[in-house]
């Protein structure tokens, strides 16, 4: 039987240690408030507002003077940014003052915004928008949210915003999912993806050779041996699967978009071995393709604006905004990104012309013209017409006249389909027209002598799967070429001499007409290609 005296003893200690709780919590309580609300305000940073200040009028003038001629409706062009904070912070940051201004000029030319759902819907073949822009930021810095949200909101604008999921949240830097919630509700701004955590520099082979850790196999130099194959691809893969998991837990739609970390796109290790069936870049190319409906780099090795060219590659080249942008550069670079119909007259549209390294040239500045030549001592010159504004070009037809050609010393050519998957050329001496397949070492489609002379006419027409070349009047060359969405371009030029004191070709009266094709009557000749041979 239980002793009543020492229930009662038991039942006092349980109610003092009751009260004693409902003491220390009734204590603890505002500290524990105080706590919450100091991790609430440390994860939702502050909001700073910016004067936008006033717009000189003859700069507005300036950039609708740029978009004068444009089409109202194009393929959009595509910015990145990646931080915006005051005073900068490095090559890749803009203060708000610039950001502004960029919006600023953007708008008084008539530029729209799309969200990354209207760009990949443009992508899957949807109808081409108006004339826009795709705003993206790469990292999910903080900065959009502190000082970019509230610029779009003034400027009515959308943009993307690209996160390392992994990253979210970590120290002050980078945006956390409060933050990115917020964002996400305001309708301004739409998330897609970065990787989970790859974005990041590694040690890629020896010789201190680094590359990303998305697209290629770790090296370690105290080994001298890659990670494998099999563990590179998983890694990848839980990366991935990491990423949506991040998404669809914090209430976010599943990205549709992907942003190459560095825009590396890999293959600078060692060979797989051939179990593997693909290398490791290819392997990340493949995933990001089969998980996204685009991918964006900010360097491609051809110009892949966001066109129907690059929509069957699925992958768009973006221009890349930096420190010291101003808004009347980007406005001259978005400009010279819009596509255009093929037509005109080229070598007087000087703006668009761009070197191979894709630098922005004027045909006075180099020899392809005849005009202001400079002294040098290199022996080819190259420069493509519009490169991005051509990207969807098929059907159109080529004139041009080629001067000065001396015998056994310089060439001249004309190209065709540039960036396109197989680009086509027309190559002149003063004896012989040569249509040559335009890659890299690429070989002679179709060939046919010509009457001696330093002055050769061509028209050539680029319609379908077949590339036709009038040449005087008289000679015709034809060859098959690829057709299809990732074949099509506009045109470059380019002239060879065989030492530094020879004389350079020079092109006269370039004109671009949409369609048309060589007439049979004043055809004299027609070769049919054999074999592709390499050149000599």
């Amino acid at each position: 039987m239980a002793d009543p005296v020492t229930g009662r003893g038991a039942a006092v200690r349980l109610v003092r240690a009751s009260l004693t709780l409902l003491a220390l919590a009734a204590v603890a309580a505002p500290f524990v408030l105080s706590w919450r609300l100091h991790e609430h305000l440390r994860s939702v940073a502050e909001q700073e507002t910016t004067s936008p200040g006033p717009l000189p009028a003859d700069a507005v003038a300036g950039w609708r003077g740029l978009a004068a001629g444009l089409p109202d409706r194009a393929a959009p062009v595509v910015l990145t940014y990646h931080d915006i904070r005051p005073g900068g912070g490095g090559p890749y940051t803009v203060t708000p003052q610039q950001f502004e201004s960029h919006l600023s000029a953007l708008r008084a030319a008539g530029y729209e915004t799309l969200s990354g759902a209207e760009l990949a819907a443009y992508a899957r073949g949807g109808p081409v928008p108006r004339r826009s822009v795709v705003i993206t930021f790469d990292d999910g810095a903080r900065g959009v949210w502190i000082y970019g949200d509230a610029i779009l909101a003034r400027h009515g604008m959308r943009a993307s915003a690209f996160l390392i999921t992994g990253m979210v949240g970590r120290g002050t830097y980078y945006l956390s999912w409060e933050e990115i919630s917020r964002m996400a509700a305001s309708g301004r701004w739409d998330f897609q993806s970065h990787t989970h955590d790859l974005h990041a520099r590694v040690a890629t082979g020896p010789g201190g050779r680094t590359g990303s850790l998305l697209t290629n196999r770790v090296y370690s130099p105290a080994t001298g041996e890659w990670e494998s194959p099999a563990r590179c691809q998983a890694r990848v893969r839980a990366d991935f699967a990491a990423a949506f998991r991040a998404f669809q837990q914090h209430g976010l739609p599943r990205p549709a978009l992907f942003s190459y970390p560095f825009s590396d796109s890999g293959d600078g290790g060692p060979p797989e071995p051939s179990s593997t069936g693909t290398t490791s870049g290819a392997f990340a190319d493949r995933m990001i393709k089969d998980s996204f409906v685009l991918a964006m780099s900010n360097h491609a090795s051809r110009p892949m604006p966001p066109s129907r060219r690059s929509s069957a590659a699925q992958e768009y080249e973006r221009l890349e905004v930096r420190a010291d942008t101003t808004a009347d550069v980007l406005m001259r670079e978005v400009t010279r990104r819009v596509e255009i119909p093929p037509r005109g007259t080229p070598l007087e549209d000087h703006e668009r012309w761009t070197s191979a390294g894709g630098e922005p040239v004027r045909p006075g500045d180099f020899p392809l013209t005849g005009r202001h030549p400079q002294p040098g001592h290199d022996t080819y010159r190259y420069a493509a017409y519009a490169p991005y504004s051509s990207a969807d070009w098929d059907d159109y037809t080529v004139e041009v006249q080629v001067s000065r050609l001396a015998a056994n010393t310089n060439t001249a050519s004309l190209h065709a389909r540039i960036g396109g998957r197989e680009p086509v050329a027309i190559r002149l001496s003063t004896r012989t027209a040569q249509l040559i397949n335009g890659r890299s070492g690429g070989g002679v489609l179709a060939e046919h002598p010509l009457t001696p002379g330093a002055t050769h006419h061509v028209l050539l027409t680029v319609r379908g799967s077949r590339i036709v070349a009038l040449v005087d009047g008289a000679i015709r060359l034809s060859a098959p070429s690829r057709h299809g969405a990732d074949n099509t371009g506009g045109i470059a030029l380019s002239i060879v001499r065989d030492g530094a004191g020879r004389r350079w070709p020079v092109f006269t009266d370039l004109r671009v007409t949409p369609g048309g094709s060589p007439g049979p009557a004043a055809i004299t000749s027609t070769v049919t290609p054999g074999p592709p041979r390499r050149r000599g």
